[in-house]
């Protein structure tokens, strides 16, 4: 049976260290983060990725405006990174939120480009709760 002996183990190492010379360490991350990419083309965890869901509830005294109704969630509250967003509306009939209703199929909501606020719009203010994907 053979032995590596010095020369050969030394030998053996610089073969190694060149195959791992372009190895990344162990990429680590948090929950809900991804993998991306860096300006220099190394992998780097990430936020974002996949789709994000919120649920708002509010009041109808939460809304602001006079012809159009406009309700206004920060960006730090609902969590979407998103360009584009979609709400699905229902409104709040006695205990139970109430889909198809004219308020809540005429309620859209927009996301602004650099604060990332997303702001609800509907012809009247009434009391519901939005589902908000993005």
């Amino acid at each position: 049976m053979a032995y590596l002996d010095h020369t050969g183990l030394a030998y053996l190492w610089e073969k190694l260290k060149v195959q791992f010379a372009g190895k990344q360490d162990k990429l680590t991350g948090a929950s809900g983060q991804v993998v991306g990419f860096d300006a220099s083309g190394n992998a780097v965890a990430q936020d974002g990725g996949g789709t994000k869901t919120y649920r708002h509830l509010f009041a109808a005294s939460d809304w602001s405006g006079t012809s159009e109704m406009t309700l206004t969630i920060p960006a730090a509250t609902h969590g979407i990174s998103g360009s584009d967003v979609l709400c699905k509306a229902a409104v709040l009939s006695g205990t139970s939120y109430v889909e198809g209703t004219w308020a809540a199929l005429a309620t859209y909501a927009t996301i602004d480009g650099t604060s990332r606020d997303i702001t609800l719009h509907a012809s009247s203010a009434y009391a519901g709760a939005v589902l908000l994907v993005g």
